[in-house]
């Protein structure tokens, strides 16, 4: 990253130093081999600093493509003339140029990346995509609530990994997308519970997440953590997972990435983590089936559209899974 954003800072100097040229843009190419042209540039009306990427039309996405996220625009140009897709990254509010670098490089790492113009594109706007949702919702860090909860799900993660395969436990992780358990694949979902302490307590956000509708097998992971000195903090917990994608199953880290990011995490915030160590003290399992105690939409009344319940897991024994069956139960997800 230091290569490429020094590169991109010196010349983001030069396109200023150019003087105003009356065109929109004032660019000066980059030095990253990739299928798609790349420039450091500045828009010509205010000075505002930008990542531009040109490549031929017939590669242009066939919606225009929308970023709201504050501070930072994305404007799509595209000339019939030309026969030139012209996509400019903008950061308009200098407050956010550190967060603003992490992007710029993370899309011309992208770039550099694909195999083809059409494929570049395609991945650009893929991690755009994962950039607007972490923005969005971007405070100064993730809450400690919400770091424990990511903690949790990454070690599911690297539990499923060894399971089923690191291609199928990235493709599985649902939670940053949204998805209602936070991981599923072939017939089979995880729900991810996490404590960093000994609370008994199981906390169910809403209605869909115990309900087992449609699945063969619905499992409720419990993932308990404690703090120590000799624990490991998130961002070295993600370093460690990245080496482990990186080295097993390269293909697997552009999703791996743009989950991270729609999960709120980057890079750019990692001090912030610095001062909580976890230690993983325990991956068990419940299987929610028959009489499970759980609320859902066909059970509750009419007229409850919603509901926020906690379960106590020591009234859960009965449904407490042997270790090697919970080991079965989650290698049906890589479909075998």
């Amino acid at each position: 990253m230091t290569d490429q954003l020094t590169e991109l800072r010196t010349k983001w100097v030069q396109a200023l130093a150019s003087g105003i040229s009356h065109r929109a843009w004032r660019a000066v190419a980059l030095e990253t081999v990739a299928p798609v042209r790349l420039f450091a540039a500045v828009r010509d009306q205010d000075d505002r600093i930008s990542v531009l990427v040109e490549t031929g039309l017939q590669h242009a996405p066939r919606h225009r493509i929308r970023f709201q996220a504050e501070g930072i625009s994305v404007v799509d140009e595209r000339s019939v003339e030309e026969s030139l897709l012209r996509l400019a990254v903008i950061l308009e509010r200098t407050d956010l140029q550190d967060i603003f670098e992490v992007l710029a490089v993370d899309l011309i790492s992208v770039a550099a990346d694909a195999p083809s113009a059409g494929l570049a594109i395609h991945q650009i706007v893929r991690r755009l995509e994962a950039w607007q949702v972490c923005l969005r919702a971007r405070r100064r860090g993730l809450e400690r609530e919400e770091q424990t909860g990511l903690l949790g799900e990454l070690a599911m993660l690297d539990f499923l990994a060894d399971e089923t395969g690191l291609a199928c436990a990235v493709a599985a992780w649902c939670g940053p997308l949204g998805g209602i358990h936070d991981f599923q694949a072939a017939g089979v979902a995880v729900e991810v519970k996490t404590t960093g302490g000994i609370s008994h307590h199981i906390r169910v956000s809403h209605l869909d997440q115990l309900d087992s509708e449609g699945l063969g097998r619905l499992i409720l992971a419990r993932v308990r953590f404690h703090e120590g000195p000799e624990g490991i903090t998130l961002p070295e917990m993600i370093s460690a997972l990245r080496k482990k994608v990186n080295d097993g199953h390269p293909a697997s880290m552009q999703e791996f990435s743009e989950k991270l990011l729609r999960a709120g995490y980057l890079d750019a915030d990692a001090e912030y983590y610095a001062s909580t160590r976890a230690v993983l003290v325990d991956i068990y399992a419940f299987t929610v089936s028959g009489e499970f105690p759980r609320l859902n939409r066909a059970t509750v009344p009419a007229g409850i559209v919603e509901a926020v319940y906690s379960l106590d897991e020591r009234q859960l024994t009965p449904f407490r899974m042997e270790n090697d069956n919970f080991h079965a139960a989650v290698r049906q997800m890589s479909g075998v």
